[in-house]
């Protein structure tokens, strides 16, 4: 009989699972390979979550967190500047602050969505509007009609017969209107040693200007002549003039009779020393006898001068009144009055320019300077 017991532990032994065997290696590099991608996948997937989910969060952000802008292209006008180096960034708050956009953010949102533009933004005076949308502001940026500059640039020698017209043709001024503020120096900050002229001949400095829309005649002519004091100022005008034994005043004369004399920056210093040379030989020479002050006198003319235009006894015609005119006969430029304060060491009394070969002779001889008259006149007799 069986033991009921070890029947049952019988039974049991016979129910038992046969041991694991190890799995051989390659299988196990192969489960482990598995498990790897898969934790790569679940991670992937994890993070391509996180990044779409958190721009979807961002976009929503931003939609609901709206610019603060106005509509429309704006009223009025607003006189705005932008400095060169500014950003965008920068010009927003400035137009936010004069009232153009409702916020800086409207404009750079603007600029940001048209970088390449945006990077050209050119410095200068612009005319805008008040209340105008980011986009219309940044827009009018580019539209050449909204530069607040009129610009104008005056060349060396000029007067003001010439200078005058082109300041109203790039402003709108009328011609009358800048005339009588020139005829009023007093209003127009002329240097103290300047006090007794009777216009501002002579001390609107040879430049370009850009005026904002509106400035006054005065105003402009302010401008140019403190440009004038300020090249004046660095050329140490006043003391060098003095060391050559003329007062300021009748230095800057001398650079316009220089300016319109000679055509060639090489011959600036030559020509100024025949003007010193001539004034301390009273007895050779009475007077300076320049043509151009001659034409000057007779309102800048430019024909062949006959003997009594040559006799006019204007204090300004130098071929009859001794000594240095009374004011300039025209705007020297830099050059020019450097010139007249260092003019070359040399006796050159005489000089001539001859058409033909384009170059301007300097002599102290009278006989050489006759034959290059005559040569002159044989070469270019309209000219000579």
């Amino acid at each position: 009989m069986t033991d009921p017991i070890s029947g049952l532990l019988g039974s049991g032994e016979s129910r038992r699972q046969p041991p694991r065997r190890p799995l051989p290696p390659q299988r196990r590099r192969s489960l482990g390979f598995g498990r790897l991608l898969l934790a790569i996948i679940v991670m992937a997937a994890l993070v391509a979550g996180v990044i779409f989910g958190g721009k979807a969060i961002i976009t929503d952000i931003t939609h609901k967190a709206k610019v603060d802008d106005y509509s429309g292209t704006g009223t009025g006008t607003v006189d705005f500047t932008i400095v060169s180096g500014q950003s965008p960034d920068t010009i927003g708050s400035n137009m936010a602050a004069q009232h153009v956009v409702k916020s800086a953010a409207a404009f750079e949102k603007a600029a940001a969505a048209d970088p390449d533009r945006a990077a050209k933004i050119q410095p200068g005076d612009y005319l805008l509007r008040l209340h105008m949308s980011g986009a219309s502001a940044f827009n009018l940026l580019f539209d050449p009609k909204a530069l607040n500059a009129q610009k104008f640039t005056i060349a060396e020698g000029l007067d003001l017969r010439h200078i005058l017209p082109i300041i109203s043709k790039a402003t709108g001024l009328t011609v009358a209107d800048l005339t009588n503020a020139a005829l009023q120096p007093k209003l127009l900050g002329l240097p103290s040693w300047a006090s007794n002229v009777q216009s501002v001949e002579g001390f609107l400095f040879p430049a370009t200007y850009a005026p904002k829309h509106g400035t006054s005649a005065v105003a402009i002519l302010r401008t140019m002549v403190a440009r004038f004091n300020q090249e004046a100022a660095q050329l140490n005008l006043v003391a060098l003039a003095h060391a050559r034994g003329v007062t300021p005043l009748q230095a800057v004369t001398l650079a316009s009779i220089v300016e319109k004399e000679v055509n060639q920056t090489a011959d600036l210093r030559k020509a100024a020393a025949v003007m010193y040379n001539r004034l301390k030989d009273t007895g050779d020479f009475p007077t300076l006898g320049m043509d151009s002050t001659t034409r000057y006198a007779l309102g800048d003319y430019t024909g062949t001068l006959t003997q009594s235009q040559i006799s006019n006894p204007s204090p300004y015609n130098t071929r009859v009144s001794p000594g240095i005119p009374p004011g300039p006969i025209g705007n020297p430029g830099e050059a020019t009055l450097k010139a007249v304060l260092a003019p070359v060491e040399g006796n050159y009394t005489y000089f001539i320019y001859l058409p033909k070969e384009n170059k301007t002779v300097f002599t102290a001889s009278s006989s050489e300077f006759n034959q290059l008259q005559q040569q002159c006149h044989v070469e270019s007799p309209k000219t000579c």
